[in-house]
């Protein structure tokens, strides 16, 4: 929805990245116009945008799949734009996006030159994040990372909104949270690998019902399919 800020959390290693992409995807697949930021120093998101868009299980994404010409799909990293202000330029500046994804926030708050808190900076982020998206008239997702260090939920329950570093903010200032709650293989003892199965928990949503959204991690791959098209998906395309 333009002028809406989501914020899409979830345990670390849960695949927020492979469900950013594939929004941002799908959107483009819609004709619409998407700029995705990669922060991520050791994430290579092309590698995600070719995995979903040829269809193929990571093993399989030769060099040729990455050379890729999508249209109205862009991505900057980090290298060109190291600082909050490089990014609000960028969205100011450019023409509109219909979808504007930044993997992800953590980057530009914890600035050890900046005599403020984490969470001061935070929120000032998030509030200049929410002013681009109302000024551009765009729908902007931030990545946000959790405050619990991974494997340290053992009961496997899905995060609150108030384990959401900068959660504060988040409840006040975002129009909508989203949860990614994957589902952890009862094998593990240190409760740290997943199952292809997950959830969107959907607690705050301005334009729509609160609740959950199921569906499926292709294994061993970045595409994310709908649970009522899993099995069929997984048979026909892998």
């Amino acid at each position: 929805v333009p002028g809406h800020l989501y914020v899409l959390t979830g345990e670390t290693n849960a695949g927020k990245t492979a469900c950013a992409v594939n929004f941002i995807y799908r959107a483009w697949k819609q004709k619409k116009k998407v700029l995705y930021f990669a922060l991520e120093p050791d994430v290579g998101v092309v590698e995600y945008i070719a995995g979903i868009h040829h269809r193929k299980r990571w093993s399989e994404i030769s060099e040729d799949d990455l050379k890729m010409d999508l249209p109205g799909m862009n991505i900057f990293t980090k290298d060109s734009h190291p600082k909050l202000s490089d990014l609000l330029k960028t969205i100011e500046t450019m023409e509109r996006q219909d979808l504007i994804v930044v993997d992800h926030i953590g980057y530009f708050t914890n600035d050890a030159g900046d005599r403020r808190s984490k969470t001061d900076q935070e929120s000032d982020a998030i509030k200049r994040i929410v002013g681009a998206a109302k000024k551009k008239k765009t729908a902007i997702m931030i990545i946000a990372h959790p405050r619990k260090p991974m494997g340290s939920n053992k009961k496997n329950n899905p995060l609150t909104m108030n384990e959401i570093s900068g959660s504060a903010a988040f409840k006040q200032d975002a129009t909508d949270v989203m949860i990614l709650h994957r589902t952890k293989n009862p094998e593990d003892q240190y409760n740290m690998t997943n199952t292809d199965e997950a959830f969107l928990l959907l607690p705050k949503i301005k334009t729509g019902k609160s609740g959950t959204v199921p569906f499926h991690f292709i294994p061993d791959s970045p595409v994310m399919i709908e649970k009522v098209s899993y099995g069929s998906y997984q048979a026909e395309m892998f």
